[in-house]
């Protein structure tokens, strides 16, 4: 039977920069925990912008011909002007200006 060999003993450098490597880890680990935060508000917020975008070209059909299609975007510009023109009135009578 052969002896039993004790462990060798890990000098004190060696669990010095063991030590440091594993603080290097712990820190990056952060880094890329907080960019992946960072990374997902991002997409949330991209996602939310883009089904707003596809609700606007859901109003929109490819189907429409070009006719309708102006018809449809003249409604759009005439109810915006709709809305806008009290505001703006009651902007040059402040002003002191009449219409």
């Amino acid at each position: 039977m052969m002896p039993q060999q004790q462990p060798s003993p890990i000098s004190m450098e060696a669990l010095a920069l063991l030590r440091k490597r594993v603080e290097a880890a712990i820190r990056e680990i952060e880094r890329l925990r907080n960019e992946n935060e960072e990374l997902r508000s991002r997409v949330a917020e991209m996602e939310t912008h883009t089904k707003g975008s596809q609700t606007m070209l859901s109003l929109f059909s490819d189907e429409d011909s070009p006719e309708e299609l102006r018809a449809r975007i003249e409604g759009f510009i005439d109810t915006i002007d709709a809305i806008l023109a009290p505001a703006e009135s009651s902007e040059t009578k402040t002003n002191g200006q009449e219409a």
